[in-house]
């Protein structure tokens, strides 16, 4: 237990000092998801307390979030900034796309919207080169039919990853598959306000969900008797 905790300070700590503002808002959630699922009234308390602490005292990590950056960047003559209120712009570009041609995308890749949007760019700050939310970019890339089959996808690795959380399960895959489906339920909440489902982020992801689908065949007496 006291290598869990620590691995919990750990993991707060990171978010505190990469200022990772909508990590907390994910992190809430996973430790509501926790209580909930373990009936722990303690968890539950102990998730709303952290929210009121960190609202109280660490609001500059999240309204200042980069704002005296002055980078500037090819394609755009606007510096860096934060981008809590361009995310706006952004998204009411994205948004306007979509309802104009809901199936048929810009292009996957990351290259995609520079591409088809080069004066947006220009008038922009250098950080606002995609929609900066995952199911958003989908769509903005692939249409409807891209965000359909991401969101089945997701799913029905929920579904069966909270199924196994049924009493009478081998306990290691009980507990591998209920920390993999809290752990997608906070990445699509913090890609909300990004797009990490890329490179490495997503190999982890997808590496995960195949280890929790795939660990009902595992018996963990057997695994851990060797």
């Amino acid at each position: 237990r006291g290598g869990l905790l620590a691995l919990l300070t750990l993991n707060l700590l990171a978010i505190y000092i990469t200022f990772g503002r909508a990590m907390w808002i994910a992190a809430a959630t996973e430790f509501v998801l926790i209580g909930w699922i373990g009936k722990s009234k303690k968890i539950l308390v102990g998730a709303l307390v952290g929210l009121l602490l960190f609202v109280i005292f660490v609001p500059k990590t999240v309204c200042l979030h980069g704002e005296r950056l002055s980078v500037s960047a090819p394609g755009t003559n606007m510096a860096m900034g934060g981008t809590a209120g361009d995310l706006l712009d952004i998204w009411k570009l994205a948004f306007t796309y979509i309802q104009a041609r809901p199936f048929q995308g810009i292009g996957f890749g990351r290259s995609s919207f520079s591409d088809a949007f080069p004066d947006f760019r220009a008038q922009h700050q250098p950080m606002l080169w995609h929609a900066h939310n995952t199911l958003l970019d989908f769509t903005f890339q692939t249409g409807i039919q891209g965000l359909a089959a991401l969101l089945w996808v997701m799913g029905v690795a929920c579904f069966h990853c909270f199924r196994r959380g049924r009493p009478g399960i081998d306990p290691w895959v009980r507990s591998f598959s209920l920390a993999t489906g809290v752990m997608v339920a906070g990445f699509l909440i913090r890609n909300f306000f990004d797009d990490f489902f890329v490179d490495d982020n997503a190999l982890l992801f997808w590496f995960l969900i195949g280890t929790a689908l795939g660990s009902s065949r595992i018996q963990s007496s057997k695994l851990f008797s060797h």
